[in-house]
Order: structure tokens, then C-alpha cells, then sequence
């Protein structure tokens, strides 16, 4: 077996546009606002902002924090709200959310909030691979 790579942002977001597809033309009932509700509780924001929540200054941890929480909110409104236009690799990008914490004051936690974006926006990813994973199967190699 090879080693595991990590997709990149455009791949992950592209993906989250797959799986969001899936999750509207599934007559399952899946709603998007009942899935992200669903995932809330799935995601955790201890992972990616273990390394901030350590730091002597408390605002790298809260940054992270805000990235993630915040990442999460954007992400799923614009995944609710995007029928017709569907840019998602704008969902990949963390700088609209983090935009507060950028600039010369603390470097750091502009990091730590794209961190948690960052985190937030993989764990979403996962999580709705997770719900629906058909079209990973059916594009796998015999």
C-alpha cells in the first residue's frame, strides 16, 4: 500500500460539491440545512486548534475557536444557499472568515483561525462522505 495523501483544497472542495449534490438529489429527505445539523455534532474542534489552544496568548486559541465555528456557519449557509451557483472553491478558502484576525498585530492567530477553518472544512468534507458515499464507490477502480 502507498502512502496516503492529503487532497488539496480545490479537490476537497470540489468534493464537497459532489457530495452536496448527492445529498440534494437523494429522495432521502436530506435537507441541507438538516444535514449540517446532523454533522454539528460529529465535528471536533479539539483537533485543529490543539496546537493554538497551547500557546501563551490566549487569542491564538480563540482565533482557531472562531475560524472553526464561524468556517462552519459560512460553510453550510453557502452550501444551503448555493443552488444555482456552485463555486466551491470559494468554501475553501478561509480568508473571508478570518479576514478580522489577518494584519500585523498577532500573526499567529490569523494562522490559528485558518487553522480552524481549515479543520472545520475537512471534517464537513468527511462527514458528508461519510452520509453518502455512493459516488465514491461507483468512480473507484474494479
Amino acid at each position: 500500500m502507498g502512502a496516503t495523501t492529503t487532497p488539496s483544497p480545490r479537490a476537497r472542495a470540489l468534493l464537497l460539491g459532489l457530495l452536496l449534490a448527492l445529498c440534494r438529489a437523494s429522495g432521502s429527505g436530506h435537507d441541507c440545512h438538516r444535514v449540517c445539523t446532523t454533522i454539528r455534532h460529529a465535528l471536533d474542534p479539539h483537533r485543529p486548534c490543539r496546537q493554538a489552544r497551547r500557546q501563551p496568548d490566549r487569542s491564538v486559541g480563540k482565533a482557531c475557536n472562531f475560524g472553526f465555528s464561524n468556517g462552519f456557519d459560512a460553510i453550510c449557509d453557502a452550501m444551503c444557499e448555493r443552488e444555482k451557483d456552485n463555486d466551491f472553491d470559494a468554501l475553501s478558502d478561509p480568508n473571508a472568515v478570518c479576514s478580522q484576525w489577518g494584519g500585523a498585530p498577532n500573526p499567529k492567530a490569523s494562522v490559528a483561525c485558518k487553522a480552524g477553518y481549515t479543520g472545520v472544512f475537512n471534517q464537513v468534507v468527511h462527514e458528508l462522505r461519510d452520509m453518502f458515499p455512493a459516488p465514491l464507490r461507483a468512480n473507484a477502480p474494479a
